[in-house]
């Protein structure tokens, strides 16, 4: 909101309700709290997009008016310093103040939409950045340190923001993998949901410890339940935003099975599947390990290794 718009606003409450006399309106602004509430409120209106005022409002006449009572600057200041207060930075100038990049490619902490981010383990325990984004709930997919039953990364600030902590190894297990989409995929959507749910003013941070496997996979499934996105779809939504995401093969063969779940229970017409896992291998590979080789020797390779990349590799430079 520009300056010259708020002023605008503010001068209008004041003198187009009385046009032949300004004093006694005058007073009113500076003794009435109801007229700061109505200029919050229009606002509010104009920052959301509900109201058509703007800039075309005789302002230079209401300037002079303004400078010939003497309130000029008290308009700007007292109403709209301590009445407003400061406006609010975008979550934008919010990453580049803490120095994050706003290139996809380069960001470590991506903001999938204005109530869902996605991040590291290190932005997740940056207590000044989660108070500036306003996160209330936090979903922290970190697992056990190696060998041993304790947490790697336990909540850390469990007095100030609300958490869940699914524990999913980022592995392929196959204990694990039987019970993926309702440990996994179900409990961390019903925390997202019902944080969602319980104030507007919520936003979730989803993170594990890079911000590339576990949570990417958990956001990747919560746009394909909540907005019926095939796997493509969710995934290149989440890769435009974060360029690094890469769920591994396990976690994206139950992304696939969650998609043929979404679309058979509740009867989309989508062709299926609609990101082959042979696809997703050999694109992660082109961008990754096997950058420069060939695609048709990427994709004769990973179907020698039997879907094995590693294995995939050595073939690929045992050609070459």
């Amino acid at each position: 909101m520009k300056l010259r718009q708020i002023l605008c606003l503010t001068l209008g409450l004041i003198f187009w309700s009385s046009p032949s006399g300004a004093t006694s309106e005058i007073e009113q602004v500076r003794t009435n709290p109801a007229y700061a509430v109505t200029l919050r409120t229009q606002l509010n209106e104009i920052r959301n997009g509900k109201s058509e005022f703007g800039p075309d409002c005789a302002l230079d006449y209401l300037e002079k008016k303004a400078q010939k009572y003497g309130i000029l600057n008290e308009i700007q200041h007292r109403f709209i310093s301590k009445m407003i207060g400061s406006p609010k930075k975008s979550d934008e100038e919010i990453f580049l103040e803490f120095g994050y990049d706003l290139n996809p490619v380069n960001t470590p902490i991506a903001k999938i939409n204005d109530k869902l981010f996605l991040s590291s383990v290190i932005q997740a325990e940056n207590f000044d950045l989660l108070k500036a984004l306003g996160i209330t709930h936090i979903l922290n997919l970190t697992g056990y340190k190696h060998g041993t039953s304790e947490l790697r990364y336990p909540p850390k600030f469990r007095n100030d923001f609300e958490y869940a902590h699914l524990v999913i190894a980022d592995e392929d297990d196959p204990v694990t993998m039987l019970t993926f989409r309702s440990n996994f995929f179900e409990a961390g959507n019903d925390f997202i949901h019902q944080a969602l749910m319980s104030r507007h003013s919520s936003r979730v941070l989803v993170h594990c410890e890079a911000g590339i496997s576990r949570s990417s996979t958990l956001v990747i499934s919560h746009l394909m339940s909540v907005w019926n996105l095939s796997v493509k779809e969710a995934f290149e939504t989440v890769k435009n935003l974060k360029a690094n995401i890469a769920p591994n093969q396990a976690f994206f063969r139950q992304l696939l099975e969650l998609e043929s779940w979404i679309v058979n229970t509740r009867g989309l017409d989508m062709i299926l599947p609609s990101y082959p896992i042979h696809d997703y291998l050999v694109d992660q590979m082109l961008e990754g390990p096997a950058a420069g080789f060939l695609r048709e020797a990427v994709e004769t390779a990973i179907v020698r290794a039997k879907y094995d990349p590693n294995q995939a590799m050595a073939y690929l430079f045992e050609a070459y």
